[in-house]
């Protein structure tokens, strides 16, 4: 097995390439680099064959330059059986692919980073540092992600919102890495709510699940202007068969070993998929309405949030809040057996604009709903009073919750369900 290479470690490489103009750029890299070169196979890809696999196999080079650029299909196959035969620790993909469709195809096969010609050597020298940084052992602890699920117990309840306000301001308050991911892999939205054409989404991660490194991560998570990652749903409903349950056990755990929180916006059913989540989540935030149809689901999932409660806080956020509404929060809460952890205000026309143009709420001061939501956020991340990054007073939005909450008729003190306590907390009592 080939061993970790330090930051400043000799490299080792190989080619398999007939275009002079490239090879004499990856000479001169090589030799800038202080990459060695251990086989050159100056050869079409049609006519490489099993002994030259062997050699290649034997020298294990830690990478290889495949030229592409004659039969993109044959040198894909290529990369595919060299993958398969654990040869080159890194497959570089050289040619002139251009649409999506033919570059998703070069990273299914097992390239994990691609030059188009012409091939300058300060090009090739770049990727080699890029390599040289993934292949060498991380200096610091691998992170331990906090992951939070978000689900809602009939569609229209407003997870996507909560989930894609909160991973935002999460962002924001803490500056730590946060990912954000759709699961609902039929018909998730979350691109759409975040204004994002993302190239690749999860079912193209599934695939190379068995060779991803952090570079190759960072290429299928689509980047917001705010800062966050999404990990996108496919466009097409039918691409979510393509997932099985055991791969976004993998997925989840990929990304809390390189984020810091890890938001998941479930899909709107209690698949295996769904459940999984929870079993891996940090905490589980079950998005309800106050209405007749979200009481009855969550009542029906009962023993399902019973059996999640084992060693994980299950929190009640009441999304679309009216402190007018015929059904109270104590009604609720008797009917469901849960305490309300918080509450977000009915703004339907602030909430529209927001899904239509793209533009998150948490990103358009002035709405109430984007206060409560940098409450909530603040209340996640541990922040208990204070302002926050952007000046907003978490104490005062808490009293403002309190007031309102502890004005229905009937209701119990305030205190004994916005302010149930978190693990931390529980564990230090």
């Amino acid at each position: 097995m080939a061993k970790d290479k330090t930051p400043n470690a000799p490299i080792t490489s190989a080619i398999i390439s007939t275009d002079e103009e490239f090879r004499t750029a990856f000479r001169e890299a090589a030799s800038e680099a202080g990459m060695e070169v251990v086989l050159d196979l100056p050869v079409p890809i049609a006519d490489v064959n099993e002994s030259h696999t062997r050699d290649l196999k034997k020298r294990a080079p830690d990478l290889i330059f495949v030229d592409l650029a004659e039969d993109p299909d044959l040198g894909c196959e290529l990369a595919r059986k060299m993958v398969d035969a654990a040869i080159g620790r890194r497959l570089i993909g050289v040619g002139s692919l251009q649409s999506p469709e033919s570059l998703l195809e070069a990273m299914q096969s097992g390239i994990v980073d691609y030059l188009s010609k012409p091939v300058t050597t300060e090009q090739i020298v770049g990727v080699i540092e890029r390599s040289r940084r993934a292949l060498a052992p991380r200096e610091v602890a691998e992170r331990h992600g906090e992951l939070y699920a978000f689900f809602s117990p009939k569609g229209g309840g407003g997870a996507t919102t909560i989930a894609t306000n909160l991973a935002i301001q999460l962002h924001r308050l803490t500056g730590r890495r946060t990912a954000l991911v759709d699961l609902d892999l039929e018909l998730g939205g979350a691109a759409l709510f975040l204004a994002l054409e993302p190239r690749y989404n999860i079912v193209d991660l599934s695939v190379n699940l068995h060779r991803v490194d952090e570079d190759l991560l960072n290429s299928y998570m689509a980047t917001h202007e705010s800062g966050i990652d999404l990990l996108s749903a496919p466009y097409d409903p039918r691409k979510a068969e393509g997932v099985s349950v055991e791969q976004v056990t993998e997925i989840l755990k990929l990304l809390k070993r390189h984020y810091d929180y890890v938001i998941v916006d479930c899909p709107k059913a209690l698949t295996r998929r769904t459940t999984r989540v929870f079993d891996q989540a940090d905490g589980v935030y079950i998005v309800s309405q106050v209405d007749v149809p979200s009481i009855q689901n969550i009542q029906r999932s009962q023993p399902l949030f019973a059996h999640m409660s084992r060693g994980r806080p299950v929190r009640l956020v009441v999304n679309r809040y009216d402190s007018n509404s015929e059904i109270t929060i104590d009604d609720l809460e008797h009917s469901v057996e849960m305490e309300v952890f918080w509450t977000v205000a009915n703004d339907y026309e602030s909430v529209s604009y927001s899904t239509n143009s793209g533009k998150p709420l948490i990103m358009r001061p002035g709405s109430v709903c984007a206060r409560e939501l940098e409450g909530l956020a603040a209340r996640i991340a541990g922040v208990t009073g204070g302002s926050d990054s952007k000046g907003r007073i978490f104490g005062s939005a808490l009293r403002r919750l309190r007031g309102r909450l502890g004005s229905s008729p009937g209701s119990k003190t305030s205190e004994a369900y916005l302010m149930p306590p978190t693990a931390a907390e529980s564990e230090g009592s």
